[in-house]
């Protein structure tokens, strides 16, 4: 038993090592066909270029690696149908579902790495950005707003700046939670400018503040400059924080793909807190999930479709595969635009293709003959 599962194993593992290896270097070539132009006339280093695509390569081999289980499960259970292995199996005593539990295990154990490996992706995006010098905003500014802290200040901005990291004509106040009603902030500060910096966070210029002390009396001070509390958010996450909905800009996808789950996360409560909608945040956060656990569904819902390939035919294992690829796709992606579009729960978009997989792979081992 143990040299059959060793065989199973060993074959799974090398049609999938295989695609895994393959098909990420098709993506790179269709990505630089599409923006060699592009790079040209912006005087990249093809070094650069190609040190880039050798951080984007993790996104690429995390988006191969339901494809990958997928095309293993197909043509391994192929290939042992088509030589009477399944058959020598079963006359020994041996089920198909314990054919395929190593199969299965390594499902599992590859839908792990693909979660881990998910939250690794957005950092080597951010270095291949980097390199790219693809740093520019769809819009670089946004004026009078109101916007809600984190720590629960408010914060009243006529014009921000994002690439220079300047507010201007800012009112900062902070009226605490066990105040009376009807009583005035206890703090308010009025500044000509801000100016975040990386390390200090922000710093107000040439304005007064103004402390309301728990005897009622007051204290104003004017300032020159004057470090921040309770004002954390980051020039980019303000201006993240003006979407209302709207479908998001290739700039802003590109942001996205370069924020990890505390990213994500954290941003969505900027925007919900300025009233948005963070719709579209909530759904590439729950598809990285949906798409790793995608890796063990394609095993499951694989292995029992090789049972029924045509003797000698690796074609009909390929067009299958290729048929519930599509399939998982155009679920992913039109869900995913309903949610983004606020029709759907994002929740229920990105997740829903893993269920319809699931119930079929299910379906199939149960009727699969063992």
């Amino acid at each position: 038993m143990r040299l059959l599962d060793r065989l199973v194993a060993t074959s799974f593992l090398r049609i999938f090592v295989a695609f895994v290896a393959a098909v990420p270097l098709l993506f790179v070539v269709g990505d630089l066909t599409e923006n060699i132009d592009e790079y040209l006339d912006r005087g990249l280093p093809m070094v650069d270029v190609f040190r880039a695509y050798g951080f984007q390569m993790l996104q690429f081999v995390f988006w191969s690696f339901p494809m990958a289980t997928l095309i293993a499960a197909v043509f391994t259970i192929h290939a042992m149908t088509v030589h009477r292995e399944i058959v020598a199996a079963k006359a020994g005593g041996i089920s198909f579902h314990r054919l395929v539990v190593p199969a299965l295990g390594l499902g599992v154990a590859l839908a792990g790495v693909s979660f881990y490996v998910s939250d690794i992706v957005p950092r080597a995006n951010r270095a291949a950005f980097d390199i790219l010098e693809e740093r520019n905003f769809s819009r670089d500014w946004r004026i009078n707003f109101v916007y809600q802290t984190e720590d629960g200040h408010s914060l009243s901005v006529r014009r921000l700046t994002v690439m220079a990291g300047e507010l201007q004509d800012v009112v900062l106040e902070h009226r605490p939670v066990t105040a009376a009603p009807g009583t005035g902030p206890s703090l308010h500060a009025v500044a000509d400018r801000a100016y975040f910096n990386d390390e200090s966070g922000w710093t107000f210029s040439d304005g007064y503040m103004r402390r309301l002390l728990p005897d009622a009396r007051e204290q104003t001070y004017q300032f020159g400059s004057m470090k921040t509390r309770g004002f954390s958010e980051r020039p980019d996450e303000l201006l993240e924080a003006s979407r209302t909905g709207n479908r998001m800009s290739d700039a802003q996808n590109d942001r996205l793909a370069q924020m990890t789950r505390a990213d994500i996360d954290r941003q969505v409560g900027i925007i919900e807190r300025s009233g948005g909608s963070a719709s579209e945040y909530l759904v590439e956060r729950e598809q990285r999930g949906a798409l790793a656990l995608a890796t063990f569904i394609m095993v499951l819902f694989g292995l029992p479709l090789g049972t029924s390939s045509q003797r000698g035919s690796a074609a009909y294992g390929a067009g299958v595969s290729i048929a519930a690829i599509t399939l998982y796709l155009i679920l992913f992606r039109v869900l995913g635009a309903a949610a983004g579009a606020g029709v759907l729960s994002p929740t229920i978009a990105a997740w829903t293709p893993n269920a319809v997989f699931l119930a079929m792979g299910a379906v199939l081992m149960v009727r699969v003959r063992t």
